[in-house]
């Protein structure tokens, strides 16, 4: 583990914490990201959202180390939007509904006011939606930038996904996976229905829990190499990921690309079952043999202690990776 904590010490010297009214419905967080409280869709186990609250006044405070991911999630934006010079370009794979994108949005209004493009991938077609209106929400076009209802891969090809409330993750149904999931719909009895409505509908379309206010689908899906994501764009100046341990799949086919492109990379690294080296380890030491560095290295579902504060992280892992060839 590289402990560069030191790299985060002043992240928002000089900057105030957002105040201003907030809408009934909706939340607010440091940067002035104003969240809506009923597009919040995510899997079991998350935690409760708040209940909505009415219209109020609401003075935020700026973060300290202790949440963790989203201490580093919001220096990453914070410190890259402080760094560009004439245009801003960010890519969120993995988006959900682009809480990171509008995040740096909200960022450089206030600290540097530049032209910006958003890049957002999200296979889930709920929470692709969501971001669509999470743009409008936050004084964004979602049209003038690329959203992109879609799986990120290693090839390119279309894949199968889990969908609705019942969902546990958005990941690419494959592999043992797949065949788990193909057991389950023949134990359903219901093949034939299922068969007819992936070749019609590219859907499942039938019961696959018991749980009626957790219903729970499998769609088909397009999916994106990360090559053909980086190509059209120059220089990138941050890549948030969340791939669901799908990381070293989409990075390596695509290193040369990034190592031209990409200046910074915040990365939430994955637990997988069985797997012998974590894939923490295997996505950092990929970069650092590519000549990256390290600013953040913290394994997921551990607890640890800095000197700017202890925090933990009881899923995602946080690797901060910095090109220095494009500095």
């Amino acid at each position: 583990m590289v402990d560069a904590i030191g790299n985060y010490e002043n992240v928002f010297a000089g900057m105030e914490p957002w105040e201003g009214n907030v809408p009934e419905g909706y939340e607010v967080n440091c940067l002035g990201q104003l969240f809506d409280i009923s597009l919040h869709v995510d899997p079991p186990g998350g935690g409760d959202f708040p209940e909505a609250q009415p219209a109020r006044h609401v003075e935020t405070e700026l973060l300290t180390v202790e949440p963790g991911e989203k201490f580093f999630e919001i220096a990453d934006i914070v410190q890259t939007v402080r760094s560009a010079r004439e245009k801003y370009t960010m890519i969120e794979l993995g988006g959900g509904w682009a809480p990171r994108c509008v995040d740096a949005h909200r960022a450089l209004e206030s600290l540097n006011p530049i032209p910006r493009k958003f890049v957002a991938v999200e296979p889930e077609p709920l929470l692709h939606l969501n971001a669509r209106k999470n743009f409008r929400n936050n004084g964004l076009d979602p049209d003038d930038h690329w959203l992109l209802n879609s799986s990120v891969s290693s090839d390119g090809r279309p894949g199968l996904i889990f969908t609705g409330k019942g969902r546990v993750t958005s990941t690419r149904i494959v592999g043992k996976h797949g065949a788990a999931v193909a057991e389950m719909i023949v134990s359903s009895n219901a093949t034939e229905t299922a068969l007819r409505n992936l070749c019609a509908q590219m859907r499942v379309g039938i019961p696959l829990t018991g749980d009626a206010d957790e219903k729970m689908d499998i769609v088909g899906v397009s999916s994106i190499t990360l090559r053909d994501i980086l190509a059209p764009l120059d220089i990138v100046d941050l890549m948030d990921v969340d791939v669901q341990g799908e990381e070293i799949d989409i990075f390596s086919p695509a290193m040369d690309l990034i190592m031209k492109k990409v200046r910074r990379l915040h990365i939430g690294t994955h637990l997988m079952k069985n797997d012998t080296i974590s894939r923490h380890q295997m996505v950092r030491k990929e970069f650092s043999d590519s000549g990256f560095e390290i600013l953040a290295d913290y394994e997921p579902s551990s607890f640890h202690q800095t000197e700017l504060g202890s925090f933990e992280t009881p899923s995602d892992g946080i690797l901060t990776i910095h090109n220095p060839r494009l500095y």
